[in-house]
């Protein structure tokens, strides 16, 4: 029929002609509704960020399908990213997580996982480490000296660089000998060395000043669970039969990435699914 909403103070009516396609997202935002289905971590709650924009990720269109009737499936599946900004959640600085060329070490200066492990691998991993956080370990070979974004984040405080291993660990407070032996040992896998934490993903050495430190905590990324559909993007009731006019694709969908989705994936999902439930809706089918 169409939907309600509200601009500021102001209500606003959008009449639909021949169906409502729900795409507002997942629920990472919303710390009440992650507690609510969390069944994955020890704690959700508003001391874990989210990556994505919280205005927006909210599960709104989740709560609405299922006020009148859709059925809700892999509720409980929450993916958590290592990347982190501290404060904040959103995953976007640097130096970060994604790539190669960096370690992943932890207040002590200890490398304490494999850098190329899955997510929630490195997450469990982060948890399990001092005050559960981490710092990501770069140099020039990944931020070339005069980089603008990096230089950018140490000006802003979100980084921080040494000319040297020792002023860096300084600068972020952990054991310089731990930090240049966590260095040292991933040097040994780059020429050739077996992994005592499995990574078998590299490219440079570590070695080459000045050197660059984040700190990086988990935060909710991505939501696998939300409405059930079809493969014509139909909403689905309890009974697993149709809602007539109701169809949804993306994030707020649920059921289509499994326990642990794949980086990237989701592009894939709204581009595949938002084709199927706009033709499906065009034809009133």
């Amino acid at each position: 029929m169409g939907v309600k909403a509200m601009n500021g103070d102001n209500p606003i009516t959008y009449t639909a002609d021949k169906g409502v396609i729900i795409a507002t997202g997942g629920f990472g935002a919303n710390v009440e509704m992650r507690q609510k289905y969390n069944e994955q971590w020890a704690n959700l709650d508003s001391s874990i960020g989210c990556s994505n924009q919280s205005v927006a990720a909210q599960g709104d269109g989740i709560v609405m399908g299922e006020a009148i009737g859709a059925q809700l499936i892999d509720m409980g599946l929450i993916q958590l990213h290592p990347n982190g900004e501290v404060g904040t959640g959103m995953m976007m600085g640097v130096p970060g997580t994604p790539g190669l060329n960096r370690i992943f070490v932890n207040n002590e200066g200890k490398r304490f996982v494999s850098e190329d492990a899955r997510r929630d691998v490195m997450v469990n991993a982060i948890y399990a480490q001092p005050d559960g956080n981490m710092w990501v370990i770069a140099d020039t070979n990944k931020y070339p000296e005069g980089n603008v974004e990096i230089e950018n984040a140490v000006l802003l405080g979100k980084a921080f660089k040494g000319n040297t291993v020792e002023e860096l660990a300084k600068e972020i407070g952990v054991d310089a000998a731990n930090l240049q032996k966590s260095i040292d040992d991933y040097n040994a896998v780059v020429e050739g060395g077996t992994d005592e934490f499995g990574l078998t993903t590299f490219d440079k050495k570590l070695g080459n000043p000045p050197y660059y430190a984040a700190k990086r905590i988990p935060t909710v990324h991505h939501t696998m669970g939300g409405l059930k559909i079809d493969t014509e993007c139909h909403v689905l009731d309890q009974n697993d039969k149709p809602i007539p006019g109701l169809y949804a694709a993306g994030e707020v969908t649920g059921g289509i990435h499994g326990g642990n989705r794949l980086g990237g994936n989701a592009i894939c999902d709204i581009a595949v699914f938002g084709r199927i439930a706009g033709k499906t809706a065009s034809l009133n089918q």
